[in-house]
């Protein structure tokens, strides 16, 4: 996908988020961000990643962790827009996910390699997608959002 969704395949409250990516291919700036991602954050020792800070904030392995659900989350979301889904698809509630996920027991070893399994298989999805796929849309929120949308505004500029 070398082109950026029109305004009428989002909702307005999503333009700050879209503008954030830059005019690339999106399978490269994906694999750059992964690579980045996974350069800066290996270097984080395990009790490190425990760190918060704030009492109610999240720590370090509870955002990667989160960044690899909603990866997992607007990934299947893509393939449903890309391929042509008719069926609304739920929402999910993050602070819901995160009560439940207990990332605290988890190695942060682990935690990265699961963020790097799920960035490989959303490359793996994106590269496969024609340019007709990118366009199609399925319906989140109540909305209409193509599956480039979904792909540029909930999560590329939030992991570079």
């Amino acid at each position: 996908m070398r082109s950026r969704p029109m305004t009428d395949e989002y909702i307005p409250y999503f333009e700050r988020y879209i503008t954030l990516v830059p005019d690339d291919y999106i399978c490269d700036i994906l694999l750059r961000q992964h690579q980045l991602t996974l350069d800066f954050l290996s270097g984080i020792p395990e009790q490190a990643s425990l760190y918060r800070y704030g009492s109610d904030k999240w720590s370090i392995k509870e955002v990667v962790g989160h960044i690899a659900d909603t990866e997992r989350v607007m990934a299947y979301r893509l393939l449903c827009a890309a391929r042509g889904e008719p069926s609304e698809l739920p929402r999910f509630d993050q602070d819901q996910w995160m009560r439940e996920a207990d990332f605290t027991r988890t190695p942060f070893e682990q935690i990265l390699s699961d963020f790097r399994i799920v960035r490989e298989a959303t490359l793996s999805l994106t590269k496969a997608l024609s340019e007709d796929a990118w366009a199609r849309c399925c319906t989140v929120w109540e909305h209409s959002m193509s599956a480039r949308t979904i792909l540029q505004e909930r999560y590329v500029p939030h992991i570079s």
